[in-house]
């Protein structure tokens, strides 16, 4: 981690020292410590950003050691979805199958219909002669 602005500098300054004997203006002196000042917030920011930026980095390194597990449950499922697609193509080919007989019984059906209507048919003929 970053030191503080003013533990870089070869000299100590403290607030309220004179800074620079090129000037005794008190102007001056506020405008050296009000830059002092920014500095040292940029420091703290850059220390905030900093650590930000480490949380960043492991969570990535966190999440890069999910891809391989990610990657076989995706092999995983993929591998299921196609099991499922053939066993839905296996059941529309048995219901295919199951129409064709419901439609032949139903054939049959009507057919052994119209052999017993013709002989009820019959039987009503039959008994209106005897």
């Amino acid at each position: 981690m970053r030191q503080n602005v003013s533990d870089q500098l070869p000299f100590r300054l403290e607030r309220g020292e004179k800074i620079l004997s090129v000037s005794d203006s008190p102007e001056d002196e506020e405008q050296i410590l009000d830059v002092l000042g920014i500095v040292e917030k940029l420091g703290e920011q850059l220390d905030q950003f900093e650590k930000l930026k480490e949380t960043i980095d492991a969570t990535k390194k966190s999440a890069g050691r999910l891809i391989p597990s990610m990657k076989e449950e995706r092999k995983l499922l993929k591998e299921k979805a196609r099991e499922k697609r053939e066993k839905i193509e296996q059941i529309g080919q048995e219901i295919l199958k199951l129409e064709k007989q419901k439609a032949e019984l139903n054939r049959h059906l009507q057919s052994e219909e119209q052999k017993i209507s013709r002989i009820d048919g019959q039987m009503k003929l039959i008994s209106r002669l005897s």
